[in-house]
C-alpha cells in the first residue's frame, strides 16, 4: 500500500500525499482494531500523524526514518511514570510494510501550547516557563542508559486483526 521512502526527494513525494497515506493510516487502525475510531491527520509535523478518535494518536515513519519510530518507543516507555507530568502512553508499535513504522500512543488532553499561550496572563506565563525548566531538570535527571536498554518490541500487529493488541480505555487516557 505505502511504498518505501528511501529519498528525501520521495519523501516529499509521498508523506504529503493524503491520498497515499490516509488509506495505509486506515488499514493500520484496522489492524490494529480500531476501525471505527475516525481518523484525523494532524496538519503540522515532519510525518503524518493522526488522531485516533478523542484518545489515541498514531504517528507513521517512513522507510528512511524509521529508526525514529523505534527510538520514539524506547522513549515513550521509558518516560511513562517517571516525570511529574503525564506523558503519552505507548500502546504499540512495530513495523508497517515496505520498511515503515507505526507508534500507537495514548493522546494527552488539553491544547497546544503555542495556541494556548497568548490567552495566558504573563504571570501565569512565568509559572509555565518555571514548570518547563522543573521538567527539564527532572527529565535530565533520568539515566539515558537505561533509555537505550529500554524492553520497547514491537508490539500490536500480528498476520490476524483480530489478534492485535487493542488499547482499553483505562489505558488510552
Amino acid at each position: 500500500m505505502l511504498p518505501a521512502v528511501r529519498t528525501d526527494q520521495e519523501w516529499q513525494a509521498v508523506v504529503w500525499d493524503e491520498s497515499l497515506v490516509r488509506p495505509a493510516a486506515e488499514d493500520l487502525a484496522a489492524r490494529l482494531c480500531l476501525t471505527g475510531a475516525g481518523l484525523r491527520r494532524y496538519p503540522e509535523g515532519s510525518r503524518p500523524v493522526y488522531a485516533v478518535g478523542d484518545r489515541l494518536v498514531l504517528k507513521l515513519y517512513p522507510t528512511v526514518s524509521a529508526p525514529d519510530g523505534v527510538t520514539e518507543a524506547r522513549v515513550l516507555e521509558y518516560l511513562h511514570g517517571k516525570l511529574p507530568v503525564a506523558t503519552p502512553e505507548l500502546l504499540a508499535h512495530g513495523e508497517y510494510e515496505n520498511g515503515w513504522r507505526y507508534v500507537l500512543m495514548s493522546q494527552l488532553p488539553g491544547t497546544e501550547l503555542a495556541a494556548a499561550w497568548p490567552a495566558i496572563p504573563r504571570a501565569q506565563q512565568d509559572q509555565v516557563v518555571s514548570a518547563a525548566g522543573e521538567l527539564l531538570a527532572a527529565l535530565h535527571g533520568l539515566d539515558p542508559d537505561r533509555c537505550t536498554r529500554s524492553s520497547a518490541r514491537p508490539t500490536g500487529l500480528s498476520s490476524s486483526p483480530a489478534s492485535a493488541r487493542r488499547p482499553s480505555s483505562a489505558s488510552a487516557r
